[in-house]
């Protein structure tokens, strides 16, 4: 363990580390308020766009539902990437006045997920993450509960169930609450001795709600423009696979996902430590 934590704290650096651009994924909130000639005040359609894709940046990844047994720890590091659907014209200003919701946006958000996980008897285990998305003040925060209901059978695999809730920080007006429970199957098994594989798949129902405080933008005049958005209901359905490798104490894995309504997919990398 003492031999990992220098490798593990010079990863946690680079990851969080960003090169010099001029990058920002907001949101300023204002891109979602129209004054253009026949358009509708509120763009509605274009705030859910982009919690839609905030949430699913900042979605906490599933992995094998196994038991870590009832002293068991993981601690890992996991750097996910998403897609950036650039379609809505909320991502750019336009000629009335209204800014962009990022500036210099890119193709790929890119998150950097520390996660501890505990076990429990029982094949229970709970767990806390801080996710913080890259070129942006947002963070996503959470906590999760798992329970493998079919656990440690030699001719069967692993079944269980995995809930996480989390809220979004480091915006003054963006609020977001995610719920995302996951039905898991899973099998660990040795290879020569060596180390061990856990291939998985897994069932995800993503639940958004996102709102907005009460917040002001401007069109050229002096006086501000105030505005807010109800919460907004987002779900999403998602498949889930992946494998993790496990080395004496050390784990690495890989997680993908796909949007069974729009086939939007999601990478995720993993190293850490069981112990």
């Amino acid at each position: 363990m003492r031999a990992l934590l220098p490798a593990f704290v010079a990863m946690l650096t680079l990851s969080f580390w960003q090169p010099a651009i001029a990058r920002d994924y907001g949101p300023n909130l204002g891109a979602f308020y129209r004054t253009c000639s026949g358009c509708e005040r509120y763009d509605t359609q274009g705030f859910k766009d982009y919690a839609r894709q905030i949430g699913i940046a900042l979605a906490p990844t599933v992995g094998p539902i196994h038991s870590l047994g009832g002293s068991g720890f993981e601690l890992s590091l996991t750097t996910g990437m998403s897609p950036v659907s650039r379609g809505g014209d909320y991502w750019t200003a336009d000629d009335t006045g209204r800014p962009g919701v990022a500036s210099n946006p890119g193709d790929l958000f890119v998150t950097s997920q520390v996660r501890l996980r505990k076990g429990l008897p029982y094949g229970f285990r709970i767990g806390g993450s801080v996710t913080p998305l890259h070129d942006s003040r947002l963070w996503g925060v959470g906590l999760e509960v798992a329970w493998a209901f079919v656990d440690g059978y030699r001719k069967a695999p692993d079944i269980g169930i995995v809930a996480s809730v989390g809220t979004l920080i480091g915006s003054d007006d963006f609020l977001m609450i995610q719920v995302s429970p996951a039905l898991v199957i899973s099998k660990r098994f040795g290879i020569a001795g060596l180390f061990h594989l856990a291939p998985y798949v897994a069932y995800n129902l993503l639940y958004v709600n996102a709102s907005t405080h009460p917040t002001s933008t401007y069109r050229g005049g002096t006086e501000p423009l105030l505005f807010a958005f109800d919460p907004k209901h987002i779900v999403r359905h998602r498949g889930i696979l992946g494998i993790d490798a496990l080395a004496s104490f050390v784990v690495v894995g890989f997680e993908m996902s796909i949007d069974f309504v729009d086939a939007h997919m999601t990478y995720a990398v993993k190293v850490g430590a069981e112990f």
